[in-house]
């Protein structure tokens, strides 16, 4: 080989070496870090729960959940989002023990950060440590109970009114005297026939003899009783019909 080809081959061997340790430092983690390696959404850091046992056992351990209920929470609660102030905030790390312990790191405004639904801080991104020790949880939705309106009953129609029974006016005391039946001949003739035999038979009985003295005679009785029978027995019939 010519010096010209091993200088090539050098050159080329020093940029690979330079690329690989570049990509080794770009994979490196802090020290304490909750990941083995970046995320930079949401659904990376629930692939990465569901793929790294490591890194789903110190999030379970830290939020006392299982690994996959915590892969779906990442996944559909959490959001990318900024630091708004400059500061010291509450971090959790790992020591060197393996033990989750609570610290203050200071972060610049725009440090990028995971968000829950209600706009707290949960994740720190670069190193996937916690903010928070216990995740909040969404509200269940609780659909409205729709009642079914029925339509009113029709009102009821209005009562018929009651027939009206005219009630003739009462008659004057005069008319009413007037408007007595008359009395009807038969009836006068009865009553006439009843009372003449009563008045033959005290004829009779005192009618004029020659003498002076008064003899009663059999027919006069008989006449005189028939007559008074009659008329006893017309007044009551009449009171049985009142």
């Amino acid at each position: 080989m010519s010096v010209r080809t091993w200088i090539i081959m050098f050159i080329c061997t020093l940029l690979l070496s330079l690329t690989m340790a570049a990509d080794a430092a770009s994979v490196r983690m802090p020290p304490g870090s909750f990941l083995t390696r970046h995320v930079n959404t949401p659904q990376d850091l629930a692939n990465l729960v569901r793929q790294d046992d490591v890194v789903a056992s110190r999030f379970s351990k830290h939020f006392g959940m299982d690994a996959a209920a915590l892969a779906d929470y990442f996944q559909n609660n959490l959001t990318v989002s900024t630091v708004q102030n400059s500061g010291k905030y509450a971090l959790y790390f790992v020591d060197t023990r393996g033990r989750i312990v609570l610290h203050k790191k200071y972060l610049k405004s725009g440090t990028k950060v995971f968000r829950a639904f209600n706009g707290q801080l949960i994740i720190y991104v670069d190193c996937g440590n916690p903010f928070a020790k216990f995740l909040p949880q969404p509200v269940e939705k609780v659909e409205p109970i729709v009642e079914e309106i029925r339509p009113e009953p029709p009102p009821a129609p209005p009562p018929l009114p009651e027939p009206v029974v005219e009630v003739p006016a009462p008659l004057p005391v005069e008319e009413a005297v007037l408007a007595q039946p008359p009395i009807e001949l038969p009836a006068l003739a009865k009553t006439i026939g009843w009372i003449l035999p009563v008045v033959i038979g005290a004829g009779t009985l005192i009618g004029g003899h020659e003498h002076n003295e008064v003899v009663p005679e059999p027919t006069g009785f008989l006449v005189l009783g028939a007559g008074g029978a009659g008329l006893l027995f017309d007044y009551l019939r009449k009171r049985r019909r009142q």
